[in-house]
């Protein structure tokens, strides 16, 4: 009921667990929700007000006479240890070791309890509790400031230094042209060295001259059965070689005899990754679009490396789609886009029973090309593109065309935050 409170967008869904997705699925927090949640988030904060006691302790107080206090505290990785007033010789009646061991123990609003404590005292001796109080908050302090250092960082397996500079720039990038859909393709595709277009597609129906042929599997994938059947056609019509945003895409296509090619969905981000994807019996592999250019360029070579170079960059991967919130999948055009609060439409593009949300703008590097000439092959990504944009695009990166209106650069600049 809490969750439920709290959380709940008109009530839960069970629609991942019995196969049922669609607009159900999109809930809408009203005003009756927002009206139940405030009695329950008031016990909720109560619940976390003081910090939980999940760190044990364990204690060794020492009373010996003429000699300071001493509380010894360890969680078993960090001991600290706090001296204090000299015990007195009791009077009427020597300090009990139990009452001792409940005043070390009072470890209120702290993330410690004492599993265990030792108390050593001499006969006849006197320590008051408001002492023995003080002598535990300084250790607890002490133990508090000794845990906040991080631990000591140790290196098992050194990484190779990435090269000196910048990598080593092939003679000319080769260009790859990757397309959601057929339909996409124009009539002439100049400067481009290679066609990519989905593997459960028809390449023998496709008129791209000698250019050679490769595919590229979805990232979402349930069922590796139809895929594998697939790709055996693929390769059949001519395809030798396949992008894969997964490991088991890898395995798959290398069962099925082609050569996998890393795509960005495995987010390649420095040298231990690509020598890793390399071992696996990846061909080439395209460079997260996360890593800066700065940092790309000095990645070692362990393979043919490329960069995202042209598209809409994919932002989330979904199950539910976002669109059959609105219309039916027999409704849509299959150009059905998400708007934000701002009235930015981001494009959704369905593809075997998955959906991927893309950015709302094209990422263009054409009129960089100083920045682009160190990898082995460029690849422009056309997803929502007609026939006619896409011959704008690639005769733009011919001759380092200027950006269009809204446009991104993506990550390459600034990296990760």
């Amino acid at each position: 009921e809490a969750l439920d409170a709290v959380f709940s967008r008109t009530g839960f869904t069970d629609g991942y667990f019995a196969d049922r997705r669609g607009r159900a699925m999109f809930g809408v927090r009203t005003k009756e929700d927002v009206r139940r949640t405030e009695p329950v988030l008031a016990s909720l904060r109560a619940r976390y007000r003081k910090e939980l006691p999940r760190v044990p302790l364990d204690a060794v107080l020492t009373l010996q006479p003429e000699m300071p206090a001493q509380l010894t505290l360890t969680d078993g990785a960090h001991t600290v240890r706090a001296t204090g007033d000299c015990p007195q010789p009791a009077i009427s009646r020597p300090s009990d070791p139990q009452s001792l061991r409940d005043a070390c123990a009072k470890c209120g609003g702290t993330p410690y309890f004492l599993r265990d404590c030792r108390v050593e005292i001499a006969d006849g001796l006197f320590f008051p509790a408001a002492a023995c109080n003080a002598l535990r908050r300084e250790a607890l302090d002490a133990l508090r400031e000794m845990r906040r250092c991080p631990p000591e960082k140790i290196e098992t397996r050194p990484l190779p230094p990435p090269p000196a500079g910048a990598r080593k720039s092939p003679p000319a990038s080769a260009r790859i042209a990757r397309f959601a859909d057929p339909a996409q393709l124009p009539d002439a595709l100049p400067g481009v060295n290679a066609v990519c277009l989905p593997v459960e597609c028809d390449f023998s129906a496709l008129s791209v001259g000698n250019l050679p042929l490769l595919g590229h599997l979805p990232r979402g994938m349930l069922d590796e059965a139809p895929w594998r059947v697939h790709l055996e056609r693929a390769k059949a019509q001519g395809v030798r070689a396949v992008f894969c945003g997964t490991l088991s895409a890898v395995s798959l296509c290398r069962a099925a005899g082609l050569i996998p090619l890393a795509d960005f969905g495995l987010n390649l981000f420095n040298s231990a990754a690509v020598e890793t994807v390399a071992a696996l019996g990846v061909g080439a592999a395209l460079l997260s679009f996360e890593l800066p250019l700065r940092d790309a360029n000095r990645i070692a070579p362990a393979l043919p490396l490329g960069l995202f170079a042209y598209g809409r960059q994919p932002l989330m991967l979904t199950r539910n789609c976002p669109v059959a919130n609105g219309v039916s999948c027999r409704d849509c055009r299959r150009d059905g886009a998400v708007t934000d609060r701002r009235r930015v439409a981001f494009p959704v593009r369905c593809r075997n029973g998955f959906s991927e949300l893309l950015n709302a703008n094209v990422l263009w590097l054409a009129d960089r090309p100083a920045d682009r000439p160190a990898f082995d092959f460029h690849l422009l990504s056309f997803t929502t593109e007609s026939p006619a944009q896409v011959a704008e695009v690639l005769a733009a990166y011919a001759a380092s065309g200027a950006p269009p209106q809204n446009y991104t650069r993506g990550l390459y600049d600034r990296g990760v935050k």
